[in-house]
């Protein structure tokens, strides 16, 4: 469900002129929203133009709307158009994988045995792993994996990473995290 509560700062982007302005609700009335419009001049009547709605805990959503009209003081209503979308907060794409893993926690990095894990999704700035244990969001892990590469040969691989989200969704075990590598990693599908 979309979080819009009257005074919440918006981005509007113009479809086809890409003008980003800023602009505050005002109100809302099945599917038209009531904005004040700041830098107006370059929106006119029936312009496509797309709503970016930020979100208290969760990633923005885009809506596509219709502008009414600008009237005195700025004042303009958008008419909604189509289903939102969530927009991805991730720089690099996810792909799918089941990876076996093994971390360790830092600063304790060679000070006992590796734990296991499996990686469920891997992009090149992170990954979606379920672990045999609890960590904590911020804790830091040293985690090596094998990289599968061309002519059926496997690249072994060890990068440092923060957990930034426990996921408390359905997943194969009980212990589900989004971790961040501390560096790029190069990656092939």
């Amino acid at each position: 469900m979309i979080l819009l509560k009257t005074g919440q700062q918006l981005k509007v982007r113009h479809r086809e002129k890409g003008i980003l302005v800023t602009v505050a609700l005002i109100g809302m009335d099945e599917g038209k929203l009531t904005l004040s419009l700041e830098g107006a001049m370059a929106f006119e009547q029936n312009d496509e133009v797309e709503l970016e709605v930020p979100q208290e805990r969760d990633a923005p959503y885009l809506l596509q709307a219709r502008l009414g009209g600008v009237g005195p003081g700025n004042i303009c209503t958008l008419e909604l158009q189509g289903e939102p979308t969530h927009m991805e907060r991730r720089r690099s794409r996810r792909i799918p994988t089941s990876l076996q893993a093994q971390y360790h926690l830092l600063p304790q990095y060679g000070k006992g045995d590796y734990l296991q894990a499996e990686i469920l999704d891997i992009s090149s700035s992170g990954a979606f792993l379920t672990t045999e244990g609890p960590l904590k969001v911020n804790s830091k892990l040293m985690l090596t994996f094998q990289l599968p590469r061309g002519n059926n040969e496997d690249f072994t691989t060890g990068t440092g990473c923060r957990v930034v989200h426990k996921h408390t969704g359905q997943t194969p075990k009980e212990h589900a995290y989004g971790v961040e590598f501390n560096r790029q990693l190069a990656l092939s599908e």
